[in-house]
């Protein structure tokens, strides 16, 4: 479910940085509304793929514990 909400995230910046470069290179503009939210696209995708990354490690922290409170029990 986590890699489901990442990629979602990797889409909507995708999508930010081509209407990114539509309004700057064809339209010659700026739009601060645009841009604001093209920036929160991005802190969203960081604060996903942190989430994501964290949740990996502390699972593998738990399966590692594990493991070794069983270590401990068979000796």
């Amino acid at each position: 479910m986590l890699y489901m909400i990442v990629l979602l995230s990797v889409t909507a910046n995708l999508g930010s940085i081509y209407l990114g470069y539509i309004l700057v290179y064809v339209l010659h503009d700026l739009c601060i509304v645009c841009l604001i939210v093209y920036i929160i696209n991005f802190l969203l995708l960081i604060c996903n793929l942190v989430m994501c990354q964290r949740l990996a490690l502390g699972s593998s922290k738990c399966s590692a514990d594990a493991l070794n409170a069983q270590k401990l029990k068979s000796n």
